[in-house]
């Protein structure tokens, strides 16, 4: 099957929610709850925001099975917070990075191509930011304990392999959530407490976080051909529910 040309989608309608700051529990029950509710729609909806965490989270796979004892040992010493996402892949730092999701009610893409046109995107984002950025070329055989030693066509790597963005998904009824971690500048401390590694040496970009944010959400309106949008806020309730609703899939203890 060939993907239709999804830069001649009709997007009903795209909804940007405002920036969060708010536990990693807090910010997976809001992509479920969102994810959730957009498929319940048969219009081409997109929902994208950028969220921030509240503390050092390290989110793990859905499908990761083990969690390292020592890293139950740094979240007793409250050096780390773990949660468990709804999305699949290995576990992530966050950790003065750029977080996005992105939740796609029927985009008329094959899943292995959903990755190559979002890092389409992030490629010509990165450009504009004097960043060349590749996609990753290792094959997928196992899942990682670290997202970041993994450089699979759903990553991108800069000049050195190094890898600057990792992407994982989860696919339901036709619709995508998409969640996405920038690296800009990882405390190579904490890394390497978790890890057991080197933390990667990666260019320091030569602009501030809000302004990547704003080259990133720029380019995505134009390379997917959305004419407006509307932004949300999510309300108290619409947060509470969320969090009842969902908090214990994603909570590691």
């Amino acid at each position: 099957m060939i993907d239709k040309d999804i830069n001649n989608q009709i997007i009903n309608k795209f909804y940007l929610i405002k920036t969060l700051r708010l536990s990693g529990i807090e910010q997976m029950c809001i992509d479920a709850y969102l994810f959730n509710k957009i498929i319940k729609n048969n219009d081409k909806n997109i929902i994208f925001r950028f969220f921030e965490w509240d503390d050092n989270w390290v989110s793990i796979g859905k499908n990761q099975k083990i969690i390292p004892a020592e890293w139950m040992n740094l979240q007793k010493q409250k050096t780390i917070k773990l949660v468990k996402r709804p999305s699949g892949g290995g576990s992530v730092i966050h950790n003065n990075g750029i977080t996005f999701s992105i939740i796609w009610n029927n985009p008329n893409l094959e899943r292995k191509s959903s990755y190559k046109k979002i890092n389409e995107w992030l490629i010509k984002s990165f450009s504009e930011l004097n960043i060349k950025l590749f996609t990753g070329e290792e094959k997928y055989i196992s899942i990682p304990t670290d997202c970041f030693s993994m450089r699979s066509k759903a990553d991108l790597i800069d000049a050195k392999g190094l890898k600057r963005v990792g992407s994982a998904q989860l696919w339901r009824n036709g619709s995508l959530l998409n969640q996405t971690e920038i690296l800009l500048d990882p405390s190579a401390d904490l890394w390497e407490k978790v890890f057991q590694t080197d933390c990667p040496k990666l260019k320091t970009l030569e602009f501030n976080k809000e302004y990547i944010k704003t080259v990133l959400l720029s380019n995505f309106k134009r390379f997917f051909n959305i004419k407006g949008y509307k932004t949300l806020d999510l309300n108290s309730d619409e947060l509470s529910n969320a969090y009842k609703e969902y908090n214990e899939l994603f909570r590691i203890t």
